[in-house]
């Protein structure tokens, strides 16, 4: 013992000797506190606890409830396609860590809902159908008020002006 300090000697398998490091035989006063100072010890900060089965199963079928209700519900799909929706639902309610992990479940519930046919990367979403003009004129003579919408119709009715074409007679 030096200077209230003990040293400790240990031997290695060979048998030599090595002078170890220094122990202090008096402990330090108070070690500090650890953690988020607004917990309190003792207090569950997840009061409900785990989600239950049951709860999960029925998030789950609302999921596909939601899904489904456009394309008839779920008495309309086959078996194989409810199969898969399951298991999209099932992604759609991790919780990905990382962004790749949130990428990669996107792109997997994607996939999915394409196969099943509800909805399809390749095509665009059709714009809302606007009246063409003589429904819209048609509307306003009767007395219906259709607002017209601001988006252009792809499938636009639109007739040749009336010309003669070739012979140039006005």
């Amino acid at each position: 013992m030096i200077d209230g300090r003990i040293i400790r000697l240990s031997t290695t398998s060979n048998g030599r000797t090595l002078a170890g490091m220094l122990q202090s035989t008096k402990q330090e006063p108070q070690q500090e506190r650890r953690g988020n100072p607004a917990w309190v010890k003792g207090t569950s900060q997840n009061p409900r606890g785990k989600e239950s089965r049951a709860s999960r199963l029925a998030r789950r079928e609302a999921i596909i409830g939601r899904w489904t209700e456009p394309h008839g519900g779920v008495a309309a799909l086959r078996p194989a396609e409810l199969d898969l929706l399951h298991q999209a639902a099932e992604l759609s309610l991790m919780r990905p860590r990382t962004v790749e992990d949130q990428v990669r479940v996107a792109n997997t519930i994607s996939k999915i809902l394409a196969q099943v046919g509800f909805a399809d990367k390749r095509r665009k979403r059709e714009p809302p159908s606007a009246p063409d003009l003589r429904t819209y004129l048609a509307g306003l003579k009767t007395g219906e008020t259709a607002s017209p919408v601001a988006t252009a119709s792809p499938e636009r009715e639109t007739e040749p002006a009336e010309t003669n074409g070739a012979t140039g007679d006005a």
